[in-house]
């Protein structure tokens, strides 16, 4: 695992406790990982904290990944997201989120095995958090 230093991503996961291999990816990636359960606690930690991204696997009840991610980029318009799409509800999912993609900004749809390889691109490089 890399160092951290002033220049490591901090990065909110959005989901249910079952997405330890995507957490894995990240922190094997170097990256610090603030876990959540739902949309309503991840718009609070956006609120507090300085984030690069927030990479959204389950939103929970209280609201669906539409109303998450405009949350979200409401509270910090510069902020990165990353949807992961899982194998359940693929089809459906992939549909709202292309609808999220043209409309918002800096949002990026992926499977979770293309995760790693999207953790490893020069974008996600060298971007310090103040």
């Amino acid at each position: 695992m890399r160092a951290r230093n002033q220049y490591t991503k901090k990065v909110l996961l959005v989901c249910s406790p079952g997405c330890n291999r995507v957490e894995e990816h990240l922190l094997q990636a170097g990256f610090s990982v603030t876990k959540v359960g739902g949309a309503a606690a991840a718009i609070e930690r956006a609120k507090h904290e300085l984030l690069n991204a927030a990479v959204l696997i389950s939103t929970g009840k209280e609201m669906d990944l539409a109303e998450t991610v405009l949350n979200l980029r409401d509270v910090n318009p510069g902020v990165e997201i990353i949807i992961i799409a899982d194998s359940r509800h693929a089809e459906e999912r992939d549909a709202q989120a292309a609808a999220i993609i043209r409309a918002v900004p800096r949002t990026t749809l992926l499977r979770t095995n293309e995760l790693e390889r999207y953790l490893a691109a020069p974008a996600w490089k060298g971007t310090p958090v103040d």
